[in-house]
């Protein structure tokens, strides 16, 4: 109850206090309607488990060194991508991206993403 009154930097601090507060920050209600704030610069094999078990299914990339394919992949119910001033994607990446369908995907931004032109936005849409 208490952690809905912290913000995700605080609620990410209770859960180092100790075991018990870290099973109770991982409970998928601690984390509802959060939207994760992401620099992908290198690998980080726990980052999108760690994100599936919180039920964290907004997502904003704040810059991207790795694939998009990286980050699709790994949350599979992702709803929410905002991709918004990754100036770095491109259509090949964009396209090699959503190569699948998402289902769960109802919003995605691509705002300032200077690289991507209308005939990708055609063949994702």
């Amino acid at each position: 109850v208490v952690s809905a009154y912290l913000d995700v930097r605080d609620k990410g601090r209770a859960a180092q206090v100790c075991s018990a507060w870290r099973d109770a920050a991982y409970h998928r209600s601690v984390w509802r309607g959060v939207e994760a704030k992401l620099h992908l610069r290198r690998a980080n094999p726990s980052l999108f488990p760690s994100l599936q078990a919180r039920g964290i299914r907004r997502v904003q990339i704040l810059s991207l060194r790795r694939s998009l394919s990286y980050v699709i992949q790994g949350l599979p119910d992702i709803q929410s991508l905002n991709l918004s001033g990754c100036y770095n994607l491109t259509d090949n990446g964009l396209g090699h991206a959503f190569v699948q369908e998402v289902a769960s995907l109802r919003a995605l931004n691509l705002s300032l993403c200077k690289q991507v032109t209308d005939s990708s936005l055609g063949r994702i849409a």
